[in-house]
């Protein structure tokens, strides 16, 4: 599963606009994570994996995307 992170937040002006710094430093990381791990530009990450809306992916989606390497049969 990939999604876009989930936060609440409340307090003062002062509190929440340093919030909102901090969900856009955030999803900068998620993104640089991701780009270092699959190879995907920044619209392909927002389009195949942080969309608005949950993205689940089956093992073969997920090689696909770079999210593994390898699938591994159990059994």
């Amino acid at each position: 599963m990939s999604h876009q992170f989930s936060w609440g937040s409340w307090g003062k002006e002062h509190e929440l606009f340093a919030a909102v710094k901090e969900f856009d430093l955030t999803t900068r990381r998620m993104i640089k994570h991701y780009k270092k791990c699959t190879g995907l530009t920044d619209k392909e990450i927002r389009k195949y994996l942080l969309p608005p809306q949950d993205i689940w992916l089956d093992c073969k989606e997920a090689k696909k995307l770079g999210i593994c390497d390898r699938i591994q049969e159990l059994y």
